[in-house]
């Protein structure tokens, strides 16, 4: 396994964890909520102004819960009772990140060191078959950056129509259609949002068509939306500059935790907000896009350094296992 160690290319110091300590913290357990207030407030500036698709305000409220690293990678873990995961197992972590259940995995950082940056597609490194995205391109953007050390793309305002994307009709994603569980996994760095929701990761169709989507109308608040019934999760977070891997790990079949958030492997205080559907739809017709929505408009302003989807729920050993390598390098190789 190849680690990379942080060198702060375009901050003054590495600030993985949000409190200058590199992620690392002895006061959050693995499976703990957390609502320790961020030291650092957003440096992001307001997000955009945009009416159309805006998320339900009456569903984001105020505060911020924050999340950091653990620090240190186990080879094996025993944990205890875990929500959404087994009571009392012991997991055997791999070297690297985990691969079991991965369904796309996207480094997003080829273009910097191999690859021409005018090159189209973004490659997925999942277990065949892969699925590969196309890139759009608005006039500079999605630009290449190096932040914290590690690679990504970059958009430089919410409205611009850059996005990275392909259809998932007859792909692999398209076969997650009725889950009952996925993990949507990121890294990303948040200067601006627009108030219309920019997407992290999505895989829907146009303004209002989600099979699943992480977005955010507001620097305070994460949204996850599925197409089913509208439902949906809606955590305070605090979102802004630093580069932080956030986890997403959905088991619509638990009756208590059905959306759980993790911020650089921590557990997050439950959402705001919540409505579960009984399983997970994927629309064929639909569009898998990273940083974007498929038609443009809805960028998130700043950095999308990583993303992957598995077809499982992680537990909570897996999320804070990843998340660590994560934390040190989102640049492949991690397997």
């Amino acid at each position: 396994m190849q680690r990379f160690v942080c060198i702060g290319a375009l901050t003054a110091a590495c600030t993985f964890g949000g409190d200058g300590s590199n992620g690392a913290s002895s006061a959050n357990s693995v499976g703990t909520p957390t609502n320790a207030t961020e030291g650092n407030p957003s440096t992001g500036g307001s997000p955009e102004t945009s009416t159309a698709d805006a998320e339900p305000s009456d569903e984001t409220t105020g505060g911020v819960v924050a999340g950091t690293s653990d620090g240190g990678t186990s080879d094996t873990t025993t944990s205890g009772p875990e929500t959404g995961s087994s009571t009392g197992t012991t997991t055997t972590l791999p070297d690297g990140l985990v691969v079991d259940g991965v369904v796309v995995r996207y480094y997003l950082d080829e273009f910097m060191d191999v690859r021409p940056a005018n090159d189209a597609v973004v490659f997925d490194h999942a277990p065949v078959p892969t699925f590969d995205l196309e890139i759009t391109r608005h006039g500079s953007d999605p630009s290449y950056v190096q932040l914290d050390g590690s690679k990504g793309l970059s958009w430089g305002n919410t409205q611009n129509n850059a996005r990275v994307m392909a259809a998932v009709g007859g792909s692999k994603v398209a076969d997650l259609d009725s889950s009952t569980e996925l993990t949507i996994e990121f890294v990303a760095s948040v200067d601006a949002v627009t108030s219309a929701g920019s997407r992290f990761v999505h895989v829907g169709a146009n303004d209002s068509e989600h099979s699943f989507a992480i977005s955010a109308s507001d620097l305070d608040s994460l949204y996850l939306r599925t197409e089913v019934s509208n439902s949906q999760a809606v955590w305070s977070v605090n979102l802004d500059s630093m580069r932080r891997v956030y986890t997403v790990v959905i088991d619509v079949s638990s009756p208590s935790d059905p959306f759980q958030l993790f911020v650089n492997g921590t557990l997050q205080m439950p959402p705001n907000a919540q409505r579960a559907p009984d399983t997970i739809t994927v629309n064929s017709a639909h569009f898998l896009s990273i940083g974007n929505r498929d038609t443009g408009g809805r960028a998130v302003q700043g950095s999308v350094m990583y993303a992957a989807i598995y077809s499982r729920a992680l537990t909570a050993a897996e999320v804070k296992h990843n998340a660590e390598l994560l934390g040190d390098s989102d640049d492949q190789p991690n397997e």
